[in-house]
């Protein structure tokens, strides 16, 4: 009886045993949960991330703010990139009325030459404006371009400087938008006419690049472009690959993110006239006016209002103007829009001939060896007002169908002309209709020569249903090194997750095992110690300090009942049993 409770110590040991298998199992179950949480997490939030380049392909924002020389307008774009070997792909934004994101102010920029520090101020509507159609998380991240035209242009270099360090330096404090020193800049008319022509042939679609049999690049013919603004023109077109010409008016353009990439790379003609756009030449042509005034011999009463004849204004509008010194006088139209022309075309010769060259546009100069008239050219801004506004001749350009219309409009008297259907158009409008329609057309044949009956020269305000601004051309050549950022960027992410992959990892698996192994002693030499007092707590319990019988029949049956009773025990009296 003695005997079997000596045996149920060493039976009761065993479950404890099997206890701490259990125990390391499920440490080690545990473990195989952490490593599958931790890379479930991983594969989760990688999920997380293609779902929003699905729902969301990582849209963009940028501004463009044309400051010209009598305002200022806000164009929003938003644009997605694709790979590096993509262009950006950019829309104009919308907004609640399905429209496009345009504002303006007045008057132009150049209107602070004597008070630069309100100059940001009034950028601020344009900028408030805008922001409301841009995720406020991204509005740091909207870049700000502000560029001025011809009406700054014309200013002193001093007042410039002035003007555009005061935007500069207040701007930035006065919204979240990302506004940047170096985006504050007056560009020369030659980057206004590239800007247009990009827009232009962006939206046209002319810049796919396709692989023909050979593995070579095929890209579209480009079109080109003639932009008429008030204090300037700019011409833009690309030249055939074989033509020789060298000078200032030769740009080579790249559009692509990747400068050794010579797919998108466009040699272009392009060049401004400061001081030929439509005002200014209106200017021009009163100087004339005045010149032939000083001329005239006056005959009469001298105390009367002298007056002369002017074939630019509508038939019987009366005008009063001053000369240079002040003196008064009146110029009554006669309507006469071919004699108009007439002195115009004399106008631009006067401002430069080129007979050395082998050819040259008006203003002296040089041209390349190509025939405007055999290439797709776009008239925008002035072509499109005066053919359109009063005219109704919009788009394809018909001279012959021109010229009727625009001697029937100029022989028109001013009377009639306010009573008709003209008389819903803005006045200011049917008063130098007459000058501008001879003015575009002069600029077109005589200074760009253009052939009047064989052409493919149409004026536009929109193509296909999108209206055509330099200020887009600006956004996709200046954000033309976007796809090379994102791709960067997203290499870096990979990189990243890789690194986590490869180091967190196997760190993870070692500090594990480091664990299990600590945890492994820790379970082995408790059971040890409690197996040695579990062993002596039932000899002592069964014999307490008696001395062992020393009956040979009882020990042996005692080892051969319970074998390991005494193994490593000491017995009452100090003996060791093996």
């Amino acid at each position: 009886m003695e005997v079997d409770n000596v045996v149920d110590v060493s039976a009761n040991l065993m479950p404890r045993r099997l206890w701490s298998v259990l125990m390391v199992s499920g440490l080690l179950f545990i473990v195989y949960l952490s490593f599958s949480s931790v890379i479930g997490s991983d594969s989760q939030v990688q999920n997380d991330i293609q779902s929003q380049i699905k729902h969301d392909p990582d849209l963009s924002y940028g501004i463009v703010i044309d400051a010209g020389s009598t305002g200022s307008r806000l164009f929003l774009y938003a644009f997605t990139s694709g790979t590096t070997n993509d262009l950006i792909s950019v829309r104009p934004v919308k907004d609640e009325f399905n429209v496009d994101v345009v504002k303006k102010v007045s008057p132009g920029l150049s209107s602070f030459e004597n008070s630069p520090n309100d100059a940001a101020g009034y950028y601020k509507p344009l900028l408030d404006y805008a922001s409301k159609y841009i995720p406020e998380e991204l509005q740091p991240f909207t870049p700000v371009f502000i560029f001025a035209t011809a009406g700054m242009r014309l200013l002193p270099q001093q007042k410039q400087d002035e003007i555009l360090r005061a935007v500069r330096t207040q701007l930035p404090s006065l919204t979240r938008l990302q506004v940047l020193p170096e985006h504050i800049q007056v560009i020369d008319g030659k980057w206004e006419g590239i800007y247009s022509w990009i827009a232009v042939n962006y939206v046209l679609g002319r810049f796919n690049v396709r692989e023909d049999v050979t593995h070579h690049a095929v890209r579209d013919k480009t079109a080109g472009m003639i932009d008429m603004g008030g204090a300037s023109v700019q011409i833009a077109f690309e030249l055939p690959q074989d033509t020789k010409f060298a000078g200032p008016t030769l740009q080579q353009v790249n559009l692509g993110s990747l400068d050794d990439d010579s797919r998108f790379k466009y040699n272009l003609f392009v060049t401004t006239f400061l001081g030929f756009g439509v005002n200014e030449g209106s200017k021009k042509y009163d100087k004339l006016i005045d010149k032939m005034m000083a001329e005239k011999q006056t005959t009469g009463n001298v105390s009367e209002v002298p007056a002369i004849k002017d074939d630019c204004l509508p038939l019987n509008y009366i005008r009063v103007s001053s000369m240079e010194d002040g003196q008064q006088y009146v110029k009554v139209g006669t309507g006469n829009w071919d004699q108009c022309v007439s002195s115009i075309v004399k106008v631009i010769k006067e401002a430069g001939d080129c007979s050395e060259a082998l050819k040259c546009f008006f203003g002296g100069v040089s041209a390349p060896t190509v025939d405007l008239s055999s290439i797709e050219l776009y008239g925008f801004s002035e072509y499109w007002y005066s053919s359109h506004d009063v005219l109704s001749l919009g788009g394809r350009y018909d001279h012959n169908k021109f010229e009727e219309m625009a001697r029937k409009y100029c022989g028109t008297s001013w009377k009639a002309i306010r009573k008709t259907e003209y008389s819903k158009i803005d006045v200011t409008r049917l008063e130098a209709q007459c000058f501008k329609s001879a003015w575009i057309h002069g600029i077109l044949h005589d200074g760009f020569h253009v052939s009047e009956l064989n052409n493919q020269f149409q004026s536009a305000l929109k193509i296909r249903n999108q209206e055509v601004q330099w200020a887009l051309g600006a956004l996709i050549y200046q954000m033309r090194y976007f796809p090379l950022k994102l791709a960067n960027r997203e290499i870096i992410k990979a990189q990243h997750i890789e690194t986590n992959s490869s180091t967190i990892y196997p760190i993870l698996f070692i500090v594990a095992l480091v664990i299990v192994a600590a945890m492994l002693v820790l379970i082995v030499t408790r059971q040890l110690k409690s197996a040695n007092s579990h062993s002596f707590s039932a000899f002592k319990k069964e014999f307490g300090y008696k001395k062992l019988s020393t009956d040979s029949d009882f020990f042996m049956k005692g080892v051969r009942s319970s074998p390991s009773l005494y193994r490593g025990s000491n017995s009452a009296d100090g003996r060791l049993y093996a």
